[in-house]
């Protein structure tokens, strides 16, 4: 917090000495007057929050408790907002993981409004909300939901951009929760309602903004997906307990089996170093293809974690190499340094290109069909690539999840045991 203190400068020593004094006290208790008075700006409870597009408004929840802490909530998720700081009745926080803020004011105890800046999108991405104290509903505890199924595909009128998925929901009578999987993981918790015949839910997580409407005929839905401000698309599903999507280890594979798998990258340091078989041979490593702007990609950074600190000490090794929104080094290098901090990961990143189409398979030319954040590849103690993962199941895929990070858990414990 910064306070710019104007003295006036008087012939009275004294006053001077302490008008120095006051500001030296003001500015040393100004962290802890703001930490407590900042508890009591607001009402605890569950805000309605709302974000305008210009184009629509989306919905999501947040959460005050009873100590002025604050979260996100979506679904079973909940998001704290750890570094939240007052100046007054102004705020601003970092979001966890990703390189984006939200800053506003608090107008007063029961409501907020302010604006949520994407710093790692170009040019300067801002999209304003506005919060009330609601008591919005949640999903009962008690209550066994409808469980239903859909296949589903987004852009259906564009065969070559289409993409498959599978809409998971749980309906609490209006109340309703889910979420998409996709080839290259899925769309998040997601919560809203079904009221009729028309359904949406959305969510936040700092990084993605998601929106969903649907209109449902029977057995079909038929909608529209937004991604803040920048991204649209048609959607349409229909009800089937038994959809299913490729296998994730099937979706991308070598171009030449018989030719060593290996790739170029930079180090901490901006020094290009070369991977290679004799990189790799005498341990197990998975090379993660990632971006820190990728919540799928942040969920498989967390299970990882999980892998190395119960599998390091018998040779396993994780390499992520980072492909960011940034083409400056340095702010890319800082971006994924505090996400790995946040998420306290020992081992070192390494970095690709900027993001973009095609600037993975770049770096990667051994791979064919690479085309999902994340991507990863295991690789045995010959240095052979035995298995390639497209995309990530993260928790709000629930069975997913716990088959798929089970499959991959054994798969590591085998290749280390041979």
């Amino acid at each position: 917090m910064y306070f710019r203190i104007f003295l006036l400068i008087t012939k009275n020593l004294k006053l001077l000495g302490f008008s120095l004094f006051a500001v030296i006290l003001l500015s040393e208790s100004c962290t802890h007057w703001s930490q407590k008075t900042s508890t009591t700006l607001l009402l605890s409870g569950n805000y309605a929050v709302t974000f305008d597009t210009d184009t629509l408004v989306i919905p999501v929840q947040m959460h005050v408790n009873e100590e002025g802490k604050w979260s996100f909530i979506n679904w079973t998720e909940q998001i704290n907002l750890d570094s939240l700081v007052w100046n007054g009745k102004s705020f601003s926080a970092k979001m966890p993981f990703f390189n984006t803020v939200i800053e506003g004011t608090v107008l007063n105890d029961s409501t907020i409004e302010g604006k949520w800046t994407d710093l790692s999108r170009e040019p300067l991405y801002q999209i304003p909300f506005t919060a009330r104290h609601s008591n919005m509903p949640r999903f009962p505890k008690e209550k066994s939901p409808e469980n239903l199924i859909y296949s589903v595909t987004f852009s259906p009128e564009s065969p070559q951009d289409s993409d498959r998925a599978i809409g998971m929901f749980y309906k609490y009578d209006t109340l309703l929760y889910g979420t998409f999987l996709t080839g290259s993981g899925d769309h998040r918790f997601l919560q809203g309602y079904q009221r009729g015949d028309s359904m949406t839910l959305s969510c936040f997580d700092g990084t993605h903004l998601f929106y969903y409407k649907a209109k449902l005929e029977g057995d079909k839905l038929k909608g529209k997906f937004y991604s803040g401000k920048h991204h649209f698309a048609n959607w349409e599903g229909v009800k089937n307990a038994n959809a299913k999507l490729n296998h994730p280890d099937s979706l991308t594979s070598l171009k030449s089996p018989s030719e060593e798998f290996k790739f170029k990258v930079r180090d901490d340091n901006g020094d290009s170093i070369q991977f290679d078989r004799s990189k790799f041979e005498g341990k197990v490593t998975i090379v993660q293809i990632f971006g820190s702007w990728c919540p799928n990609c942040t969920d498989e950074s967390i299970f990882f974690k999980k892998l190395y600190d119960k599998y390091h000490k018998d040779g396993l090794e994780v390499l992520p190499v980072a492909f960011e929104r940034s083409d400056d080094f340095s702010k890319a290098k800082s971006i994924v340094h505090r996400q790995f901090k946040q998420l306290g990961l020992s081992y070192s990143p390494y970095y690709g290109e900027k993001m973009g189409k095609g600037a993975a398979a770049k770096i990667f030319a051994g791979l064919k069909d690479l085309s999902a954040y994340p991507t990863s590849v295991f690789i045995d103690k010959k240095g052979d690539v035995r298995k390639i993962h497209t995309g990530f199941y993260g928790p709000s895929t629930g069975d997913f999840y716990t088959v798929h990070t089970a499959e991959l858990d054994s798969f590591v414990k085998m290749l280390i045991n041979e």
